[in-house]
């Protein structure tokens, strides 16, 4: 017999009938006010994910209080780093449009890449109390130095620095 874990277990009953729902209801697909758009896009938990062209994927039927919007979207985010706000190997929304301040944020930032594609990392957001050697203005300069925090205080944050090419996709909202 193995040693004790602690596991995860879906709630089997509503798995079951979430599953025959999907399978025997052909549900209209109404953009935005019921379903979302998702991407082929693979954010990974953690540092940033494997090199990917993200292309659409469908519409996801989304189960939420708050109005859908047109700047909402669905992709997947796997790892642990993120637990337990966003659970391992899941599907998430998130908005487009992000106010002025990112600070204190939970986003979906792309590390874009000159051969095309990018990779991409969900992390909590905070500005960077660490000295860049950029400051704004200088020609290498791109946004402002970054804390990319986990919320597992298992796995560690990162600063991205601001000359490295990154763009915020989306602010996280919710696990559909």
């Amino acid at each position: 017999v193995s040693p004790r874990k602690r596991v995860l277990i879906e709630d089997y009953a509503a798995t079951t009938v979430n599953r025959l729902y999907a399978k025997l209801i052909r549900l209209k697909v109404l953009p935005f006010r019921t379903h979302l758009p998702q991407y082929t896009l693979e954010a990974a938990a953690g540092r940033f994910g494997r090199q990917m062209l993200v292309e659409p994927e469908g519409w996801v039927e989304v189960h939420t209080g708050i109005p859908l919007t047109d700047d909402m979207f669905v992709a997947h985010v796997d790892g642990h780093s993120m637990e337990p706000k966003i659970p391992y190997v899941c599907l998430c929304a998130f908005r487009s449009k992000i106010g002025a301040s990112t600070e204190g944020k939970v986003l979906l930032i792309g590390h874009c890449n000159e051969s095309g594609g990018g990779s991409y990392t969900v992390k909590l957001v905070h500005a960077s109390k660490a000295v860049d050697p950029n400051q704004e203005g200088d020609p290498a300069w791109l946004h402002q130095r970054l804390t990319l925090e986990s919320i597992n205080r298992d796995y560690s944050s990162w600063d991205v620095a601001s000359a490295e090419e990154i763009r915020v996709l989306g602010e996280f909202l919710f696990v559909v």
